[in-house]
């Protein structure tokens, strides 16, 4: 059962109630943006970019959560390419939905500009993935999967795990100030 029908993801003002669906990056300087515009003009990899939707304000947390095959709580061990795709295989602390074993591998595109993920060994991630039909785990950057500096929040909404297969401080901290 979730603690809170809302889910704060990273990066978007919590707002009881509400769940954000888009970032306002205020202004930046004029040599930042013809930077990025010339490097996408120069580079025709570095000019395609990940676009995401979000969701919209009324989605609820447990609406989220539902749309996901897993919900866990992971600590990245190693990551691999495989074509096209970056394999990370985390160890998992807490799950909130799904069959997760303690250990799992997600993967994500490759690239950051195809919605890849930027998993880094050694940091934990709150995860929201999907099973293909080969019944591997995958995620994206339009996903709401965050580095631990931004989940806390998310957890929170999420509430007590179904399962805690092993602890994390990070996840003790988040679950107590809940």
């Amino acid at each position: 059962m979730l603690a809170s029908p809302h889910l704060s993801l990273p990066g978007f003002p919590s707002t009881p109630g509400v769940v954000r669906s888009s970032v306002k990056l205020g202004r930046l300087p004029c040599f930042l943006v013809v930077i990025i515009g010339l490097s996408g003009a120069l580079s025709p990899n570095l000019g395609l970019a990940c676009s995401c939707g979000g969701y919209a304000p009324w989605v609820t947390t447990e609406e989220i959560v539902e749309r996901y095959d897993a919900v866990f709580w992971g600590q990245v061990d190693t990551v691999h390419l495989e074509g096209f795709a970056k394999v990370a295989t985390l160890r998992v602390f807490a799950v909130w939905k799904g069959d997760v074993p303690r250990e799992v591998q997600v993967r994500t595109p490759a690239e950051g500009t195809a919605c890849g993920v930027g998993f880094t060994p050694g940091q934990p991630y709150l995860v929201f993935a999907t099973l293909d039909s080969n019944e591997l785990y995958g995620t994206h950057l339009c996903d709401p999967t965050t580095v631990h500096e931004r989940a806390t929040c998310s957890i929170q909404s999420l509430g007590q795990p179904i399962a805690v297969l092993s602890h994390s401080a990070v996840l003790d901290l988040a679950i107590s100030n809940g």
